[in-house]
């Protein structure tokens, strides 16, 4: 897990990365992981096309909220709430850029 792009385990339950390489997700569900949130923006970089098809072959269940962090809804943070209540193992997917920004937060 520690090869895929900025991975950082915060506890048991979640984990944060940037955009893992399709062939990560199968370390990723290996490790247990049910649940894959998305809030990168559609256009970032090195964005995968079909990421949800890769994650939900896998058995995960894939969540995508594009969110400009710059200017954050509290829709979008409600919704983010509302997944991470589910109580699974969860990765949450960053751009390099929005993981920067709330470390400095």
């Amino acid at each position: 897990m520690e090869n895929i792009l900025n991975y950082i385990k915060i506890n048991d339950f979640i984990s944060t990365s940037g955009q893992p390489k399709a062939e990560e997700f199968e370390l990723i569900k290996k490790d247990a992981f049910e649940v894959v949130i998305n809030l990168a923006l559609s256009s970032a970089k090195n964005v995968l096309e079909n990421e949800d098809e890769i994650v939900t072959s896998l058995a995960m269940s894939y969540f995508h909220i594009p969110v400009n962090f710059e200017n954050p809804s509290k829709e979008q943070l409600k919704l983010f709430i509302k997944f991470l209540s589910y109580m699974k193992k969860i990765l949450i997917r960053f751009t390099m850029k929005m993981q920067i920004l709330l470390l400095k937060r």
